[in-house]
């Protein structure tokens, strides 16, 4: 599948290209072309490029310091890559807001979180509420109970994951000095030449996530990564230092 070069679009939604396959070598084409895929209900598999993109650069990251505090706490435990799946399912049960106002009107098809608001957040995090759902969609004005992460979706992610490309970080309770079998938080997305796009997240104990965030930022940094996509500017990414650049700015940034 070959697609279209965003940076010439002028479609005010982002969606670049309708229908097509959910392969590996279409995923990765679509990534390092700056293009996701999002389903929703009722249409053709649809692929957007926003024409704004929120990224964080580590070497400006802030983190704040009730999410500081808890780190220094140690109550969870992280590992990356070692379920891959659960963490899919786990952000396959959170409830993602209803689409760009059914894909038509001034809405932003650009994924927007809200922490205890609701939604399929990427890595939009607010900070002021621990509690609540994490998760990403492209307008948190509209609830439903829809998943965006389908069948397919899972499946096709996992065949990115079994080939190297798609990552994870579990997060797991410690009690008692032991460490909880159960994943009660964690985050996933995408890496692909140096480039790390960041896909959704979930959690069932606060901070869970957010701190499955940071990790996966320390494993990132590891590997020379010095940034992450995260789509949609949230008002906690913004006091870490998360930026909005334009799509032809972002595109530069994912050639080189």
């Amino acid at each position: 599948m070959k697609f279209p070069d965003p940076s010439r679009s002028r479609e005010p939604n982002g969606i670049i290209a309708v229908g097509g396959d959910l392969t590996v070598e279409t995923l990765l084409e679509a990534y390092r072309a700056g293009i996701f895929p999002w389903p929703m209900q009722g249409y053709p598999l649809l692929w957007f490029s926003p024409p704004e993109r929120a990224i964080l650069r580590f070497d400006r990251m802030h983190v704040p310091r009730t999410l500081e505090r808890m780190k220094r706490r140690g109550n969870f435990t992280f590992t990356v890559d070692q379920d891959f799946e659960a963490v899919m399912r786990g952000c396959a049960t959170v409830p993602r807001p209803k689409p760009i106002g059914e894909v038509g009107a001034d809405e932003s098809p650009a994924k927007v979180e809200s922490e205890s608001q609701n939604g399929r957040t990427v890595i939009g995090l607010d900070d002021s509420s621990p509690d609540g759902i994490e998760n990403n969609s492209p307008n948190d004005a509209h609830k439903t109970t829809e998943t965006w992460i389908t069948p397919e979706m899972h499946e096709a992610y996992v065949s990115l994951h079994r080939a190297g490309f798609a990552h994870s970080v579990e997060a797991r309770e410690l009690a008692d000095g032991k460490n909880d079998d159960e994943i009660i938080g964690g985050i996933y997305g995408v890496e692909f030449d140096g480039h790390f796009a960041a896909e959704s997240m979930f959690y069932k104990k606060p901070y869970a996530s957010k701190l499955a965030l940071l990790h996966l930022i320390e494993t990132l940094r590891a590997k020379s990564i010095g940034w992450i996509d995260i789509q949609v500017m949230t008002p906690h990414m913004q006091s870490m230092g998360a930026e909005l650049i334009s799509r032809s700015e972002f595109l530069k940034m994912i050639r080189r």
